[in-house]
């Protein structure tokens, strides 16, 4: 008999740690301990791929940012293992991803961060709908900008601003 029919709120998710790391060619496949899985695809020396999974399970694999047919490749990849982060290093940037967080780095060979997760990667269960809301933040840097969202009755530089996407990616 069930005696408690009571959704539990769970709020805000996050990745464990890591406890698997493997690479598979032009891809790096990262485990968490509660079942989040990062995939990182080195498309060329400069273009990587990240992608995530919950509950060890991806979502059928597609992306229109991605031509099948778009020439890859790249001339050097290498990975390493410190005690705090693993490091993936293409003959133009490098990537480093926090064992305990599974938050990412991205930097020039220089130390030049281009991209930096705040929270990084995380979700919450919708329980109106089913699935999940994914979410992601990210550490701004000094002189980035962000425009778009030109719907908006606001200045077109968007940096410091919360906003909503009001589209509706729904077929006729």
């Amino acid at each position: 008999m069930i005696t408690n029919t009571e959704i539990e709120y769970k709020g805000n998710l996050y990745p464990d740690k890591i406890v698997d790391f493997k690479h598979i060619t032009d891809k790096f496949l990262i485990t968490t301990a509660n079942g989040v899985i990062l995939e990182i695809t080195v498309l060329r020396n400069s273009a990587i791929r990240f992608r995530y999974a919950i509950d060890y399970r991806f979502q059928p694999d597609f992306s229109y940012a991605i031509s099948p047919t778009a020439s890859k490749g790249f001339n050097q990849l290498e990975s390493e293992e410190t005690d705090t982060e693993y490091l993936i290093k293409t003959s133009k940037i490098q990537i480093l991803v926090d064992k305990k967080s599974l938050r990412v780095q991205i930097s020039d060979l220089e130390g030049n961060i281009i991209n930096e997760d705040e929270l990084g990667f995380h979700w919450e269960e919708n329980h109106e709908f089913g699935g999940n809301n994914v979410k992601m933040s990210k550490i701004t840097q000094s002189g980035e900008n962000f425009y778009g969202m030109g719907d908006k009755a606001t200045h077109s530089n968007l940096k410091g601003r919360r906003v909503s996407n009001w589209v509706t990616d729904q077929y006729a």
